[in-house]
């Protein structure tokens, strides 16, 4: 008692520790959520207000020293701050710098806190280290729970900081009352957990006092029982055993086992031997094992033993009941009758049948094994339990019942044995035979059961494969039967009996002597006899009667058949009627015949007169025509008619065609076929059957012969000597005939327009102006040229066709054509309006090629038009050059007439200036004194920005240049007015060179410093004048000067221009010489010539070079170039001296 109280105390102790501390646990949890919540609440507050923010503007700055969001004032603006505290609680503020400007916290008089600055650790996450702060912080000495981002600006500089929190004691104000709840609630619990452990405890003590009441009772009760019974616990230690089971193991009176171990009491060896079943004892399962214990006196008892496990209501094994039974006299008397049953058993479980013994009132009282599988029960649930009624099927249980019964009344009168149908346990049926006897001087029946299930099954299986292979041979449409060796017929099919005319009975059982002629037997006999003396297959043609009478071509197929020993029992026939396969063939051969005919072109009528004697072959007494319409005339008239009548065929010849006007009119007038039986009575021959009935002939069938596109161009038609009504094979024979004439007549008449096509278009071909080339499309091979083609290019026909069309055309203008040729419309027309080609004699000429595809028989060709251009483009050139010219010659008679007029124009302001430009010359002259003065007394000033000491020297500088910048346009006006004046002294005035040089150059002014920074003049003094007419000679330098800065690739590239003369020669010598990109060969070839132009992008016409060399040459003066790529350019101008002799022009 005392050992209990004290486990009392200690367990109230753990249990209030074990509370206290997990109470704590729960506080610590709930305080760790709700620091997690304040944090995420700051998150989305500081997000929100954020985008409130934002929404204002999203440019934050500060401006003058105010905070704006776009164009939002914050300073001293606390509407996003009160939002904030409206959807979230708490506080928000904004600050610009460390100050706050925006905020709903409030100082201690209950005033805003603006103007107040932040410090701490949010202070120095903001500035300190430009990142974000998150946690708590005080706010005036009071801890809140905060979140502070930066605010940049748009270069990322930090200018303020937006704040949220809410106060920690506010936030945690729901933490504290729930804490102050759950400790108070937990010493509640505790009190009331130990009163209820003191009440539990009264109640264990009283219990234990029942307890032990009830053990005396239960000693008293197991002593008296003939069991020895005992429980062990997990240790195999005995918690009990009664007198019974101490006596079994010779324990003396007054001695206890509890808590001696099994082994020392029962012994080590018997202990060991039972180790396995105690083992699954304390695995709970029940054990029960029948053995032998040997007492100290040598005796042996034979005990049946139970461990029985003692399991709480959790599933542990916390010990087990032992059981001992003394069965020895038991077991003695059952050896004894094992042994008599056994002998017993074992002849009634070797019989091989399933065997029962039914009571009379049909309880089955024993069984062998073979029934208890028959049945799928066990012999402990048939035997004294069930009824063999259960066991037959309800079709077979009222008549066995029946043989029951009258075999009790009278043994004789019931049968021994019968078949039945048996159910099994699984719901399978098995056949049965049965077989019954009385067992004499009882009413108790022996009955075996012979299960005869598979012999039934293979007779149900051999009945079906004989009933299906009877149906699969009978669907068979050609004649079978089978034969013993005999000879004698053991089976047909349905084609067999039609054929041989008698039923399947009838034929059974019987030769061939039975059902054909001698003669026909004795052949059948004689080839039976061989192939049973030759095993294997046997197969031979035969002209047979069908039981219809009619003759049929036959071919036998015949093979024997063994037994399982290999010994031939019979043979089994197919005849194959190959009557109309005969005839087929023989058909198909005439149109093959017809069909090689008109691949080798021969003659229309040759053909069809083969067709229609094919018909006549095949069909008897048949005579066979064909005639064509005329589609104008509306008249058939005969083509063929090998059998006909002759006077006959002429007297029809021309008939018009019509809705009853015979066989042949009729069927062509409403193209389908006709059929006349009998001309004699039908009304489609009522106008005109005198003709072919005076003639023999009485039945006519037409057959329309039909285009490919349906309509009718003739007829094919047979008569006969007698009426007759065609059959479907008959039909079928003119139906192919009809279409085999059909493509004999259109392939001769398409031939023959083809003639004639490829006739006219031979014609077209050769006699066409224009000339014509057949290019292959796959290969681009030339397929035929026409006469005039092969004079346009200078070959001849072979000559031509060896090459390719690139050959002819060059190859840049080919593929061009050939990119054109259409994809999608290959009818459509693709042409180039201008290509280049070359004649035999490598002679250029320029060709306009338009194309088309053509089919021409099994290919595709390109058909090519080609018209030689050459002297239409030539002509069209010198239309364009001369029309170039004259557009020139009116732009030049313009330009002078502009520069006329500019020159006159310029003149007068240019006077002005010039005037003007003297009178503040002396100006400045008569004042600089004056100012000089006023400076000296004064200091120096400004005039126009600039020092008067500067002025001094700037101004008589500015003044000489104005002058000077006066006198030059004077001199431009002068020389635009002699360029543009029309020279009235021809080509004998004398002309000083170096002056138009010089002229050409102040004319180029503007033109020479736009291009090159390095122009230099190297002019001879004494240069003597030359001969010629001093406009166009200058016009040819301003031309020569004007190419040659093009020419420059950058300005420090130069250009000289120098002058010379050679006495001998009595010539001037002008060289203008470039540092530009150079010319080539090509270049240099074409550089006269008028139009020709490599500056066609910056506007040349290409007429420069061709104008200066043309007046050159009227001047007796000669131009000549020297250049090569990269090396620049030097043009040299020859003219004769003015008192010189001319020179000679070197020959073009």
């Amino acid at each position: 008692m005392k050992i209990r109280i004290n486990l009392f105390f200690i367990s109230s102790i753990i249990i209030t520790l074990a509370v206290l501390f997990s109470t704590l646990i729960f506080l610590a949890q709930i305080r760790a959520e709700a620091l997690q919540r304040a944090a995420v609440e700051q998150e989305r507050a500081i997000r929100t207000f954020w985008q409130l923010l934002l929404d204002k503007g999203g440019d934050v700055r500060v401006v003058d020293g105010r905070m704006m969001a776009g164009g939002y004032l914050i300073n001293g603006n606390h509407e996003l701050p009160d939002k904030v505290r409206d959807i979230f609680g708490g506080t928000a503020t904004i600050f610009m710098g460390d100050t706050r400007i925006a905020t709903n916290v409030l100082k201690g008089d209950a005033s805003r806190a603006v103007g107040t600055r932040l410090t701490g650790p949010a202070y120095d996450a903001i500035f300190g280290e430009n990142r974000s702060y998150r946690g708590e912080a005080p706010i005036f000495g009071i801890p809140y729970f905060t979140a502070y981002d930066p605010i940049r600006n748009g270069n990322g500089k930090t200018i303020g900081a937006l704040y949220v929190g809410i106060k920690k004691d506010q936030f945690l104000a729901g933490y504290s009352r729930l804490k102050t709840r759950i400790i108070v609630g937990t010493a509640v619990l505790e009190v009331l957990l130990v009163l209820l452990a003191w009440g539990l405890l009264r109640e264990r003590v009283r219990a234990d006092t029942q307890i032990r009441e009830i053990a005396k009772r239960i000693r008293l009760i197991t002593d008296s029982v003939p069991v020895g019974i005992a429980y062990v616990d997990t240790q195999m230690c005995y918690l009990f055993a009664n007198r019974r089971y101490e006596k079994l193991f010779e324990i003396a009176d007054g001695e206890s086992l509890v808590g001696r171990p099994v082994g020392a009491v029962v012994g080590d060896a018997f202990f060991a031997s039972r180790e396995e079943h105690i083992r699954r004892a304390l695995a709970g399962n029940e054990v029960v094992f029948i053995h032998t214990l040997t007492r100290s006196d040598g005796d042996e008892l034979v005990l049946q033993t139970a461990y029985i496990p003692h399991v709480e209501e959790t599933g542990t094994v916390v010990g087990y009941f032992i059981q001992h039974y003394d069965i020895t006299d038991l077991t003695m008397a059952q050896e004894a009758l094992r042994t008599s049953e056994e002998q017993y058993r074992t002849l009634f479980n070797t019989t091989g049948t399933a065997m029962f013994v039914s009571e009379e009132d049909t309880t089955v009282s024993l069984v062998n094994e073979e029934f208890s599988k028959l049945s799928g029960y066990r012999r402990e649930e048939i035997e004294g339990r069930l009824s063999w009624t259960i066991f037959v099927t309800p079709e077979s249980r009222e008549r066995m019942l029946g043989y029951h019964r009258d075999r009790r009344i009278d043994p004789a009168s019931a049968p021994y044995k019968y078949e039945c149908e048996t159910i099994s346990r699984d719901g399978s049926l098995h056949n049965i035979l049965a077989h019954v006897s009385l067992i004499p001087g009882t009413n108790r029946s022996v009955i075996s059961f012979l299960d005869i299930t598979g012999h039934k099954q293979m007779e149900a299986n051999l009945q079906s494969q004989l009933t299906f292979l009877q149906t699969l041979i009978d669907t068979i449409p050609s004649p079978i039967f089978y034969k013993d060796r005999d000879g004698r017929y053991t089976g047909c099919n349905l084609a067999f009996e039609n054929y041989i005319g008698l039923a399947r009975d009838e034929v059974v059982g019987k030769t061939v002597y039975d059902m054909a002629p001698t003669e026909l037997a004795d052949r059948y006999r004689e080839m039976d006899e061989d192939l049973f003396g030759n095993p294997g297959v046997q197969i031979y043609d035969a002209s047979v009667v069908y039981a219809d009478g009619n003759r049929h071509e036959v071919t036998f197929n015949k093979a024997t058949f063994a037994n399982e020993d290999g010994q031939v029992e019979g043979l089994v026939g197919v005849i194959l009627d190959v009557s109309e396969q005969k005839r087929a063939a023989q058909l198909l051969a005439g149109e093959k015949l017809a069909l090689e005919m008109i691949v080798q072109e021969a003659p229309l009528a040759d053909v069809l007169e083969l067709l229609c004697r094919n018909v006549e072959s095949h069909s008897p007494g048949a005579l066979c025509s064909v005639m064509l319409l005329d589609a104008s005339s509306r008249r058939l008239r005969h083509v063929v008619a090998p059998s006909l009548p002759e006077e006959y065929a002429k007297s029809v010849n021309g008939t018009r065609i019509g809705p009853a006007a015979g066989s042949c009119g009729t069927a062509a007038f409403t193209n389908r076929p006709v059929v006349t039986g009998d001309i004699a009575t039908d009304p489609l021959w009522e106008k005109c059957r005198t003709l072919p009935l005076s003639y023999g002939l009485r039945a006519s069938w037409s057959m329309p012969i039909r285009s490919t596109k349906g309509a009718s161009i003739g007829t094919i038609a047979v008569y006969f000597p007698a009426p007759h009504e065609p059959d479907p094979a008959e039909l079928h024979l003119l139906e192919r005939a009809a279409h085999l004439a059909s493509i004999v007549i259109e392939r001769s008449r398409g031939e023959e327009a083809l003639r004639e096509s490829e006739e006219r278009f031979h014609q077209i071909f050769v006699q066409n102006g224009d000339a014509i080339l057949l290019v292959r499309m796959d290969d681009f091979d030339l397929i035929d040229a026409n006469p005039a083609a092969l004079e346009l290019f200078g070959y001849d026909r072979a000559e031509m066709l060896a090459l390719k069309p690139y050959q002819l055309i060059f190859k840049e203008d080919f593929d061009a054509l050939v990119v054109a040729i259409p994809r999608s419309n290959p009818a459509e027309v693709f042409q180039l309006d201008s290509a280049h080609g070359t004649r035999r004699d490598g002679a250029p000429i320029i060709i306009s090629i338009r194309c088309k595809i053509l089919r021409l028989r099994e290919e595709y060709v390109i058909y090519c038009s080609i018209r030689d251009i050459t002297d239409k483009v030539r002509l069209e050139e010198e239309v364009r050059d001369t029309h170039a010219k004259l557009i020139h010659t009116n732009k030049m008679t313009s330009l002078g007439m502009l520069a006329s007029s500019v020159a006159h124009e310029i003149n007068n302001p240019n006077n002005c200036i010039s005037v003007n430009a003297a009178m503040m010359a002396d100006v400045w002259h008569d004042a600089e004194p004056f100012l000089e003065r006023v400076r000296a007394e004064q200091g120096d000033f400004l005039l126009r920005g600039i020092p008067f000491s500067k002025m001094r020297e700037f101004a008589p500088r500015l003044l000489n240049g104005i002058a000077e910048g006066s006198r030059r346009i004077t001199s431009i006006v002068h020389n635009m007015r002699d360029f543009v004046r029309k020279d009235k002294s021809g080509l004998q005035g004398e002309i000083d060179v170096n002056r138009l040089i010089q002229t050409a150059a102040t004319i180029l002014w503007h033109h020479i410093h736009m291009h090159t920074n390095n122009f230099q003049l190297e002019l001879e003094e004494t240069l003597p004048k030359a001969r010629g007419n001093a406009q166009q000679i200058e016009q040819v330098i301003i031309n020569l000067v004007v190419n040659a800065l093009q020419s420059l690739p950058d300005k420090e590239a130069g250009v000289s221009v120098s002058t010379s003369h050679d006495n001998e020669a009595g010539t001037i010598i002008i060289t203008i010489k470039d540092e530009g990109k150079g010319m080539d060969k090509t270049v240099m070839a074409r550089l006269k010539d008028p139009f020709f132009t490599t500056k066609q992008a910056e506007g040349g016409t290409g007429l420069g070079l061709y104008i200066s060399d043309s007046i050159l040459k009227e001047h007796k003066g000669v131009l000549e170039y020297d250049s090569s790529p990269g090396r620049g350019t030097t043009a040299t101008v020859t003219l004769p001296m003015a008192d010189g002799s001319a020179i000679v022009a070197p020959s073009c």
